[in-house]
This record gives structure tokens, sequence and C-alpha cells, in this order.
């Protein structure tokens, strides 16, 4: 089967309760890999389209993680009164999901967020969505696509630099 994984941090502001309930609609060439990087506990009914992966793993095989992946998913639930701040509301906490599949060559679905439209514009390595139920239409989309959401840069990572509020706009530089 080929693998949508999430991993990392993975709770209610991630989608858990409605991911385990799209993945009964995933089709039977899909498997959805629920992998944490905290134990969390979790009753899954076994149906072939849902794994929990509760054991953590080291840096060193996160990349072999990742890369067992045919779509990531970076997802990120924004409250509409913005509580958790501009940085997960711009770029989803830093979102080592989102990097760590791009170094990777996998294609994802994210959260329509600014800093992922601008990766999606600018390399068509995945898919942003409004919303949850949009992710079995972007797999598809993919599926469909593959070559082209793989990444034509086979390569890509991003580093985050810690700024003050004075130092004015980000730049992105080609």
């Amino acid at each position: 089967k080929k693998i949508i994984l999430i991993a990392g941090e993975i709770d209610e502001r991630s989608y858990l309760s409605e991911l385990i309930e799209l993945s009964q609609k995933l089709n039977d060439n899909f498997v959805l890999v629920l992998h944490s990087r905290r134990k969390i506990d979790l009753q899954i009914k076994e149906s072939g389209k849902i794994v929990l992966s509760n054991v953590p793993v080291g840096y060193n095989e996160l990349d072999a993680l990742y890369s067992s992946a045919y779509i990531g998913l970076a997802l990120y639930r924004i409250s509409p009164n913005g509580l958790e701040g501009e940085n997960l509301r711009r770029i989803g906490k830093s979102s080592g999901k989102a990097n760590n599949f791009l170094k990777m060559g996998v294609p994802i679905i994210m959260t329509r967020l600014p800093f992922f439209e601008y990766i999606e514009k600018r390399f068509s390595c995945g898919i942003c969505i409004n919303e949850i139920k949009e992710i079995i239409n972007a797999i598809n989309v993919i599926s469909n696509n593959f070559e082209v959401a793989q990444q034509v840069v086979k390569h890509i990572h991003f580093h985050i630099i810690p700024r003050k509020k004075d130092e004015g706009k980000i730049k992105f530089v080609r």
C-alpha cells in the first residue's frame, strides 16, 4: 500500500479526529500512518486503512521515515481568534514536517498558510487545502500527477532565522 504520512506532533491541532474518520474513505491502495513523536493513547479500529506508530525514531532515522511516504501531510488547525501566534499562522510551527517531506522529494498536502502557498506555487510540490475534507481530492490530484508533484527541484530546505519585530519584512530570494 502507498503511505500517506503525518509525523511529529499529532493531536487535535493537526486534525487527528478528522484524519481517523477520513482514513476510512481512502482508496484500498492507501494507508494513513500516524507517526507520533510521543506516545498517544488512541484506540483505532483495525481496518487496514490506518496505522498508529507510537515509537519515536532517532534523528538519524528521520530521512527513512519521511521518504517512506507516498504523500506527506503538514496540517495545522488555525483558530479564528488567532491565539496561536504569527508563527503558526504563517508557517505552521516552523513546519519541520513540510521541510522533511520536501527534503525527501515527497509531495505534501498542506494547510493553506502563506509559506505553504509560496512553496506550492514556486515548486509544484503538493497541494494547499482550505478544509480537511479536501484531502481525498488532493490525494487523487497528486496521484494522477505524481511526477510533477514529486518536485522538479529534488532537494530543498529552508533555514528559519529568528528576527526581531523591527527588522522589516522577510524577502524570498531565488
